[in-house]
């Protein structure tokens, strides 16, 4: 039977991901990454070149512009390799896998992520940018595919079979969450804010843990760190002034000098974060930032009913441009408002979209509407998360198979742990607006405990083209599908009624910050609180659930207090209060 794809050609204008179509002009014969082409890759006995990225990567960009669009270095690979590009952000399995190998034998990451296979798909060499021609020091990239190349025709039985060493079961846990807080206190930097000494990202695993052990166990201490960093994250380079919402870092540790990239997964966790830094602290700048995040999100990130991934940090292939300004344009400027100033940028070129809807970043965003709304005491946010709720179980769920994301009506219909966690957690959280959709959270409850194998969290299970992948605890830049996972499992199970018995421990400080709230929580530090009816939010605590009851209780640290009425509930909490 006649392969249905023409491997002579480049086919990724037939692909459904803006990454992949950025490259579907380059003279490399680029293919997918599915069975057909692996099968090909095998029966011609080909080497396998391999190229990781996502669609806002600035160094993918530079890569695409110079190596990937050089006729001397296509020549080469269509001739002694066949090519593959993937969506990092549509195969996190691959990617985590191969990320392994190449951390594991070059000490460090990044994309794009370069990774030669053999015919039979065994990786063994692998690197990000390589420059088209010899720079600094580094080899030109078509000398890295010769080297290669020959290697492998004189070595080729020397590859062995990649299994990574990476045991995430194995990671350095933590005593409790004293010890946690030294790690964390210890690694402050405390003349900017936020952790270490280098390029700045917005830690809102740290915070959000930071958030919730502040509202337990209030210090001077704690409060530095965490509104240090709100307030240089907000007043630096980091925030957009005039269009509101969050670049992707700051390249310095100062705060000043941002990376343009905007995702979707910043604003969504950092609108979760200055919410919850809203209601503890009560400071107008932080619900300022809320409101700044939102507008973002209805004029960069809207699209119908669900919202778009990322806007790349490059216009014109140009770091930044259209958010940077020249001497001239500032003199004539300069004393108008922030208004004309934003009118003027938007009348610039602006940066791509990267207009794939991905279900986990999604489901954040949810629960991050519903936080804002809650403490902001704001309905209007609190129907966007609802609606947002409701539009993704109706565009990306079929009441079998969670979809991983969909562009341009197309779903990638394979799930993937992070899907079913991030989804089912959205449910809890809407959960406590109504009190309903029970029987969907039972559905996504059983399909996420599929992930669950042997005592081990898997990234994905379904995939027909590829070996199932152990999840990480790495919560970063997002918490991890693992981290998802459990307090997911641990808020439904307070809904359902149901027990989870397994202990969690501490994990690595800053690195898992998020799944250490989780075990924070599981150790008795939150509040299961039963009612007749909703209770406002303002009056309760951040680290609480609220449960359709018969009765008023409050379950905290292992015991269950029950009270006459509402009033005599809430005052409990009021007298609790940190301020």
């Amino acid at each position: 039977m006649k392969a249905s794809t023409d491997f002579t050609r480049n086919n990724l204008d037939r692909a459904n991901s803006p990454y992949l179509k950025q490259h579907q002009g380059n003279p490399i014969h680029w293919q997918e990454w599915n069975k057909e082409v692996l099968d090909y890759a095998q029966k011609e006995n080909r080497l396998i070149f391999v190229s990781v990225g996502y669609a806002t990567c600035h160094w993918c960009h530079v890569m695409a512009k110079e190596a990937f669009s050089d006729f001397g270095v296509a020549d080469f690979l269509n001739k002694h390799f066949v090519s593959i590009k993937i969506d990092r952000e549509q195969r996190p399995d691959i990617d985590e896998h191969f990320m392994n190998f190449l951390t594991e034998t070059q000490g460090n990451g990044g994309w794009p992520m370069n990774v030669v296979l053999t015919p039979d798909q065994k990786p063994f060499f692998a690197g990000t940018y390589f420059p088209l021609e010899p720079t600094f020091g580094r080899p030109g990239f078509k000398q890295v595919l010769e080297k290669v190349y020959d290697w492998y025709t004189k070595n080729s039985q020397d590859v062995k079979p990649y299994t990574s060493n990476k045991d995430f079961d194995t990671e350095v846990e933590v005593k409790n969450e004293k010890v946690l807080l030294n790690a964390i206190t210890s690694r402050f930097d405390r003349e900017y804010g936020g952790w270490g000494d280098g390029a700045k990202f917005p830690a809102y695993n740290t915070l959000i843990f930071l958030l919730n052990y502040f509202a337990e166990y209030p210090s001077d201490d704690t409060k530095n760190m965490i509104t240090q960093t709100l307030d240089n994250m907000a007043k630096g380079g980091l925030y957009d002034h005039l269009q509101g919402g969050f670049f992707r870092y700051c390249v310095d540790r100062q705060w000043r000098i941002p990376h343009f990239e905007k995702m979707l997964y910043d604003q969504a966790m950092l609108l979760w974060v200055y919410s919850l830094g809203y209601k503890i602290f009560g400071e107008s700048l932080y619900k300022e930032v809320v409101q700044g995040i939102i507008s973002s999100l209805d004029t960069v990130f809207a699209s119908n009913d669900l919202y778009y991934s990322a806007t790349d940090a490059d216009t014109n292939h140009k770091e930044g441009e259209t958010y940077l300004w020249s001497q001239d344009e500032l003199k004539e400027i300069l004393s108008e408002t922030e208004r004309k100033l934003l009118e003027i940028r938007n009348k610039k070129v602006q940066p791509d979209k990267d207009r794939k809807i991905i279900t986990s970043w999604n489901a954040l965003l949810g629960i991050a509407f519903l936080i804002a709304g809650r403490y902001l005491k704001n309905d209007s946010y609190k129907k966007r998360g609802l609606y947002l709720h409701q539009q993704l179980i109706t565009a990306h769920w079929n009441d079998e198979t969670l979809a991983h994301s969909s562009y341009e009506d197309h779903l990638q219909k394979q799930p993937f742990l992070e899907d079913y966690a991030s989804t089912l957690l959205l449910l809890t959280f809407a959960y406590e607006e109504d009190f309903t959709n029970v029987e969907l959270i039972k559905k996504l409850r059983s399909k996420l405990m599929g992930y669950y194998k042997e005592g081990k969290w898997m990234e994905s299970i379904e995939a027909l083209d590829f070996k199932p992948v152990s999840a990480s605890f790495f919560d970063h830049p997002t918490p991890s599908g693992i981290s998802l996972a459990e307090e997911a499992l641990r808020r439904s199970a307070l809904i359902l009624g149901e027990v989870d018995e397994r202990n969690l421990k501490y994990k690595t400080p800053l690195s898992s910050d998020f799944y250490n709230l989780v075990v924070f929580y599981k150790l008795g530090n939150f509040h299961e609180i039963h009612s007749k009816e909703g209770l406002i939010y303002l009056k309760l605590p951040i680290n609480s659930i609220q449960l359709k009851g018969q009765e008023y209780q409050d379950c905290y640290k292992m015991e269950c207090r029950r009270f006459e009425n509402q009033k005599t509930l809430l005052d409990t909490f009021n007298k609790k209060s940190i301020f």
